[in-house]
């Protein structure tokens, strides 16, 4: 992880972001920890880093016997049908 300071980020957001890329970058206001750069390769990463990190995502994946009631399927099964 690469660092940089507050006052880099600042002044070079462009090549931070570009760094970023590559690997996480991390920002730093008066040399501690402030914040994570994450940058990504194309639309197919930002695509697997939310669904990495979407809480209700997660939280039905965890539980597949969710009740359908919670989803928009329920619209779409015709009366007296069950999805198995």
């Amino acid at each position: 992880m690469k660092r940089r300071s507050m006052s880099e980020a600042k002044n070079d957001i462009c090549t931070i972001i570009r760094e970023a890329e590559k690997e996480e970058v991390l920002i730093t206001r008066h040399g501690k920890p402030a914040a994570v750069v994450i940058g990504f390769r194309d639309e197919d990463d930002w695509f697997g880093y939310k669904i990495e990190h979407d809480e209700k995502f997660l939280r039905r994946i965890a539980n597949p016997f969710f009740p359908l009631s919670d989803t928009h399927l329920s619209d779409q099964v015709p009366t007296g049908s069950s999805i198995v």
